[in-house]
This record gives structure tokens, C-alpha cells and sequence, in this order.
């Protein structure tokens, strides 16, 4: 008799194998399945399972995924530096801890913040707008 865990499926796990979508590194590598992703990618670029499949990646708007990938695992290697040598307080999300953020701001205490910037940053005295995430 299998327990419920066993019955569950990883559906990221499967799309990722499937080659429905890319092992996305560019947040940090993951800390449970890492290596599970690593292997579900490989496959689906040896089969050549849809994103990896040049006919279908080419045909239209997609995403130029053979580009981006080695840009995200340049950005999870900064992630992954951050992680190790981060202060002992650890890494801070914008979403989860965006008031201990705010804190530390708000005390002139310093704060590092890793993201995508889009439009750059709009500064004025006092501030700033930083244009943040992927278009």
C-alpha cells in the first residue's frame, strides 16, 4: 500500500521533463529537487521534447530559452553566493518580508535587493522607482 506522498506528482518536475518548460534557476537553484530538475531538463533536451525542439521553438513567438537559460544560471550562481554569504538574519523576500524590508529601510540600516530591472531606477531626492521583474 503506497502513502499519499508517493501518489503525489511534482507537476514542475513534469513539465520540466515533459519540455514544457525549463528548469527556471533565475530566483536560486532549488533546495529540495535540484538535482530531480537537473536530470528532467537534461532529458527533455536529449529528446529534444518541445522547448528544446528547434522546429517548435522557432515557429512564432517563443522564448528564446537556449538565450535566457545561461543568463538564469548566471543570475542562481549570484543567488547562490548571496544565500551563503548573506548576513546571519538570511535572504529577505520583497513579497514575504516586504515590512522587515521596510524597517530596515525606514532605520537607515543597509539593504541589498537582487531583481530584474526593466526600466532601470528613477531616482529623486529621498527615493527612488525601480522598474522591476521581467517584460
Amino acid at each position: 500500500m503506497s502513502s499519499r506522498q508517493e501518489d503525489e506528482e511534482n507537476y514542475n518536475l513534469k513539465l520540466t521533463r515533459e519540455g514544457w518548460s525549463p528548469y527556471f534557476v533565475k530566483y536560486g537553484r532549488s533546495r529540495l529537487y535540484d538535482a530531480q530538475f537537473m536530470a528532467a531538463e537534461a532529458e527533455a533536451q536529449a529528446k529534444r521534447s518541445v522547448l528544446w525542439d528547434p522546429d517548435y521553438n522557432g515557429a512564432g513567438q517563443r522564448r528564446d530559452y537556449y538565450r535566457l537559460v545561461p543568463w538564469w544560471w548566471l543570475r542562481a550562481a549570484v543567488v547562490e553566493d548571496y544565500r551563503r554569504l548573506a548576513r546571519p538574519e538570511g535572504v529577505l523576500s520583497v513579497r514575504l518580508d516586504y515590512q522587515r524590508l521596510l524597517d530596515y529601510i525606514l532605520t537607515r540600516q543597509i539593504v541589498t535587493v537582487l531583481c530584474d530591472l526593466q526600466e532601470g531606477v528613477k531616482r529623486w531626492p529621498g527615493g527612488a522607482l525601480v522598474h522591476a521583474g521581467s517584460p
